[in-house]
């Protein structure tokens, strides 16, 4: 499955998707378009982003990161 296919875009922001929630964790995708940001806020569980497509930060560092689905970062 090509999971790029799955996400969906607005021009108003950020559009998450659920692909499946657990008791222990939640695994979503997120489109963003070029310039949205996912504001930082507190979760009840670690979080790991991986981008597929495009190209992304994160921060404090801003440390960009290329896609790839091989790399991941919290």
């Amino acid at each position: 499955m090509n999971l790029c296919t799955l996400a969906k875009f607005s021009a108003s922001g950020p559009v998450k998707k659920d692909l499946m929630k657990t008791a222990g964790s939640n695994i979503v995708i997120v489109g963003l378009e070029t310039g949205q940001v996912i504001q930082p806020h507190p979760e009840p569980y670690a979080v790991v982003f991986v981008v597929l497509q495009g190209k992304g930060s994160s921060l404090p560092e801003q440390q960009s990161i290329p896609s790839n689905p091989y790399i991941l970062f919290p």
